[in-house]
């Protein structure tokens, strides 16, 4: 969860020429979670994740995404007049946050054929299909939801006998991936 404080501020009347009433910092609470996904793509009828993926998300879409965020309630307005550019980004920081240590490895072929188009509702089918509950899982980081899946599925998957083939190019792909992470040339 990400708390953030809106700046406060004293609005101006132009055609008065008065000050009104001050307007005090406000805490707010945003959370990255399958809840906010599904608000987002019940008002855009788009697969969120893979537009954020594709880099393809416009800023409206964006910033509706970021109002999808909010736990409880605020007015829109307000939010986005508040919203300066230090508090975008820590937004955008906490969205590209990985929100967990854990890390699933797997050894083989990446290439499985074309993905699917990752929405809500396949997300709450893949939890379901693990017997997962929901709730408290649909407030997580969505990553979180993510990692708690593939774990999930690594666990009760057992492993696949790779082909000496396929042990060929997953070495040579790990020694290429080794050679940019410790930057060598072998």
């Amino acid at each position: 969860m990400l708390e953030l404080i809106l700046p406060g501020y004293e609005p101006f009347d132009q055609e008065t020429q008065t000050f009104g009433k001050v307007v005090k910092p406000t805490k707010i609470k945003l959370e990255h979670s399958l809840i906010a996904i599904s608000k987002w793509e019940q008002i855009w009828h788009k697969p969120l994740l893979k537009l954020m993926d594709e880099g393809t998300l416009t800023d409206e879409e964006f910033f509706d995404y970021m109002y999808c965020m909010i736990v409880g309630s605020f007015d829109k307005v307000e939010f986005f007049k508040r919203l300066d550019d230090h508090l975008l980004k820590k937004v955008t920081d906490y969205i590209n946050d990985p929100a967990t240590a854990s890390r699933v490895f797997t050894i083989g072929d990446d290439d499985k054929g074309k993905p699917e188009t990752l929405t809500s509702e396949l997300i709450y089918a893949y939890l379901a299909i693990a017997r997962i509950p929901f709730d408290p899982c649909e407030k997580w980081n969505i990553k979180r939801v993510f990692m708690l899946i593939e774990l999930y599925t690594v666990k009760t998957n057992p492993p696949k006998k790779m082909s000496n083939e396929e042990i060929r190019r997953w070495q040579k792909k790990e020694n290429e991936r080794r050679k940019k992470e410790l930057h060598t040339k072998g």
